[in-house]
């Protein structure tokens, strides 16, 4: 069976927009009280270049370009710590143009046997079309997509495959990607990011339970 406790499990926030990579300096956020002087001290600076910065805290990894940010934890108890401080940070930096948002979580799962861990891409992706065109074809990754079920613009994606061998040699990923496009609807420009700030901190429990419900579902399924 597949074991329903995953074996890892990452959640992130990706904006794309409009950024100023090298504000974001662990001193820049020491210095805005949205991290501890400890963790500032503590941080592993990575890279802070004008066009990219990227460093990680004990709990968190921020890379930020000119045109994305991504924030992300692989520790569950710091989850709503990770979404207070992208919500924290940008409503500092109100005038940062940002139009799309997407919480992402992608969890990764043991199968305990051979049988059941090709019956889970047997069952999401036939074989008897491929049959002919490839050697014992198998499934490598799936991706499907839905639209939103609540007022916004985006889309809900999900993207499952076995996890490479180096990883888990007999296990399944899934990636839950919960979409959100803003753009003026009259001129299709980029809007401010208080707006994205509002759907991130109202849509938040919404999604995480969203992608929990699609990827037990998905367990559920093939077992």
């Amino acid at each position: 069976m597949i074991v329903n406790i995953p074996r890892s499990q990452v959640l992130s926030l990706v904006l794309v927009g409009d950024f100023n990579p090298k504000i974001f300096h662990p001193a820049w956020f020491s210095c805005q009280g949205l991290i501890k002087k400890s963790e500032e001290e503590e941080a592993v600076i990575e890279i802070i270049r004008p066009e990219i910065s990227i460093f990680e805290l004990e709990w968190m990894k921020f890379s930020v370009t000119r045109d994305r940010a991504t924030i992300e934890t692989a520790k569950e108890p710091y989850y709503e710590l990770l979404r207070d401080l992208v919500v924290s940070t940008f409503r500092l930096l109100n005038h940062t143009p940002i139009k799309m948002l997407g919480i992402n979580m992608k969890k990764t799962f043991s199968v305990e046997t051979a049988e059941e861990w090709h019956n889970y891409g047997h069952t999401l992706a036939p074989k008897t079309p491929w049959e002919g065109l490839l050697n014992s074809p198998g499934l490598n990754s799936i991706s499907m997509q839905g639209v939103r079920p609540d007022k916004y613009q985006g889309i809900i994606s999900v993207v499952t495959g076995p996890t490479p061998a180096t990883e888990l040699k007999q296990g399944i990923s899934i990636l839950v990607n919960d979409h959100y496009t803003l753009v003026s609807s009259d001129t299709d420009t980029v809007m401010g990011c208080n707006e994205i700030m509002d759907i991130l901190e109202s849509s938040w429990s919404a999604s995480l339970r969203r992608a929990d419900s699609i990827i037990e579902n998905l367990l559920r399924m093939v077992q």
